[in-house]
């Protein structure tokens, strides 16, 4: 697939994750991405938005959200690891797996649900040996999804 292809592949998804005219969830299983300009590198990305500690990488998870009930088997409360399948394609900005993002996100994305106590953020880790289980979708705003975390604790 030619850059240019490419390029207008992820402009029209961009105009598709902003709800605009003219936009359309890209598709691009089976293309050859090898040499593609313009693609956001997820290691660069983590690097740069999230922090890191002896034990992983630290995100943020907001729990209370209605419109994404959480599944019953997860147990919140620190220390407690929660799983789900990941949905690997990065195209997805929002698919199956544990959603997790910056702090910043969090605090953007649920600031009225956050200041009426709908919704709490909390710090948590994805251990090194789950990073394999981390998908940054090409268009990401914030948000990750990963197949396992541990909750360390409520901010």
């Amino acid at each position: 697939m030619r850059q240019a292809k490419i390029d207008k592949i992820l402009a029209a998804h961009k105009k598709w994750l902003a709800a605009e005219d003219g936009g359309e969830q890209a598709d691009l299983s089976g293309a050859d991405l090898s040499g593609a300009g313009g693609l956001l590198d997820p290691s660069e990305f983590l690097a740069k938005h999230f922090e890191f500690d002896d034990n992983g990488l630290i995100v943020f998870k907001a729990f209370g959200d209605t419109s994404c009930k959480q599944p019953d088997r997860w147990d919140v409360k620190p220390g407690s690891v929660i799983e789900e399948i990941v949905n690997p394609c990065r195209v997805s900005t929002c698919a199956c797996g544990v959603n997790c993002a910056t702090r910043e996100w969090c605090e953007r994305f649920y600031r009225e649900e956050i200041k009426h106590g709908d919704v709490v953020v909390w710090r948590c880790r994805i251990k090194w040996r789950d990073l394999p289980g981390v998908v940054v979708p090409y268009h990401t705003d914030g948000k990750i999804r990963c197949a396992r975390l541990e909750l360390i604790e409520p901010v």
